[in-house]
């Protein structure tokens, strides 16, 4: 299980679930994660407020409706009446008391991200003015694989759902709704989170000791990685140990760019 280290009296609120000891097979090596990893990490990463994203105009343009007011009558005709031709910005970040939850299962791995995200014009003062608000459960399919020692996790899009929270300016079409934000799940916050989960999770074994032959099976709370093991030579382990060190350094270099984001 993952901890915060910003504030390591913050606990996760997950109990681990049971995983098999062993399953039948050959494979020198079997190694189980447990579905209340990735929700952990899921928790500290929204805990942390790396779900917290301003999304802009520079942000939308290759979106179907570009953020000005004007573009937007057939979603909220009443946004665009009352403030016409004025540039939007929006805010999302984690709906309270939902973190993104993940779920293991024989048929895959699915994640639902739990999000709001406020809607505001733009004065020419810069001041931000609310307009409404929605709600939307952001669903991927994640794909594991094992590469040089690490659990990499890739996300794909699977769809969203939309429901208004409060408006300030009429009636809000979801229908139409969906359409943009499907541009926003797909263009921006789905490459903003494979950021980190391609990261990946290092897996604890000796250096000069390689997993080769490694298969990923899918359980209901688990994954397993079923692999046999290599063996190198001395030179190659401290070559390996001397790789990794790079490697940790360069996450580290990638995590404080990310932390600027």
């Amino acid at each position: 299980m993952f901890a915060d280290t910003l504030t390591p009296s913050d606990i996760p609120p997950y109990t681990p679930t049971q995983i098999p000891q062993i399953l039948s097979g050959n494979e020198m090596v079997q190694i189980f994660i447990g579905s209340w990893v990735p929700d952990s990490a899921s928790w500290i990463f929204n805990h942390q407020g790396k779900l917290n994203i301003s999304i802009t105009e520079a942000l939308m343009k290759g979106s179907p409706f570009p953020f000005n007011t004007n573009n937007w009558k057939s979603i909220a005709p009443g946004l665009q009446s009352k403030y016409p031709n004025m540039e939007l910005a929006a805010s999302l970040g984690p709906l309270p008391g939902k973190p993104p939850a993940t779920f293991f299962a024989t048929t895959g791995i699915t994640t639902h991200f739990y999000l709001g995200l406020d809607f505001a014009v733009i004065e020419s003062t810069g001041a931000h003015i609310p307009v409404f608000s929605i709600g939307m459960n952001f669903t991927t399919k994640g794909e594991i694989t094992v590469n040089n020692g690490k659990v990499v996790s890739s996300l794909s899009f699977l769809g969203i759902s939309v429901v208004v929270l409060r408006t300030f300016v009429g009636p809000i079409d979801t229908n139409g709704l969906n359409e943009e934000l499907n541009y926003v799940a797909q263009q921006v916050l789905l490459p903003y989170i494979n950021e980190f989960t391609q990261q990946g999770l290092e897996i604890p074994i000796f250096y000069g000791i390689q997993l080769v032959d490694t298969e990923i099976v899918y359980g209901n709370g688990y994954i397993g990685i079923m692999s046999n093991v290599a063996y190198g030579s001395l030179e190659g382990a401290y070559a390996q140990m001397n790789s990794r060190k790079e490697s940790a350094s360069a996450v580290e270099e990638r995590r404080q760019r990310l932390l600027t984001l």
